[in-house]
């Protein structure tokens, strides 16, 4: 999964979206999604969510970390 291409994710997060979505969840720890989620939000107008992402602000949130990153956190 390391060897797909960030703009292959993009691709395929394009084509899975629909005008009712309120986000895009991609769900891999091992390919590179963080990359291109900034590329992906505004043309799509909506969130584009990993699940590193996803289990990073959890991990965060249980240790009391409420601290967000723009970017990164919704």
């Amino acid at each position: 999964m390391i060897r797909v291409f960030p703009e292959t994710i993009e691709w395929l997060a394009r084509s899975v979206d629909s005008d009712g979505a309120e986000a895009v969840f991609v769900s891999c720890g091992a390919v590179r999604v963080i990359v291109v989620v900034d590329q992906l939000e505004t043309p799509l107008n909506e969130l584009v969510i990993c699940s590193i992402q996803a289990m990073a602000k959890g991990a965060l949130r249980k240790a009391g970390i409420n601290d967000s990153k723009s970017g990164y956190d919704h």
